[in-house]
């Protein structure tokens, strides 16, 4: 994760946009700013233009930021953080599978 560091572009309330988080996968770049988006941070992924139309994924040229409003960044790090926690897991409210078998389908079989 990157640290904050101003990108120039600016919102539309003019604020400056920083980066949260940086990445070389676009994919992923994409996934944190919708989870961003998910708690009602608004955030955008910057990706150099030259990188997507020559296919370059790596060094300082393939980076992708996922920019946030300056107001917002502190929320969209703790934001982050709290997903990055590995000792999360899911209940297992799992019920066991039942399957009901057709008696037709047997006969069928048989014939």
């Amino acid at each position: 994760m990157s640290t904050m560091s101003e990108i120039t572009p600016q919102s539309n309330s003019g604020s400056p946009l920083i980066a949260v988080f940086s990445t070389n996968n676009e994919t992923e770049a994409h996934i944190v700013a919708a989870r961003l988006r998910s708690f009602d941070v608004p955030a955008i992924v910057q990706r150099e233009a030259a990188a997507s139309a020559i296919g370059i994924s790596i060094g300082k040229l393939g980076e992708c930021h996922v920019l946030v409003r300056h107001p917002d960044y502190e929320h969209a790090l703790a934001i982050l953080e709290d997903t990055a926690q590995p000792n999360q897991e899911l209940p297992d409210d799992s019920s066991p599978i039942q399957y009901f078998l057709d008696d037709n389908e047997d006969e069928a079989e048989d014939d």
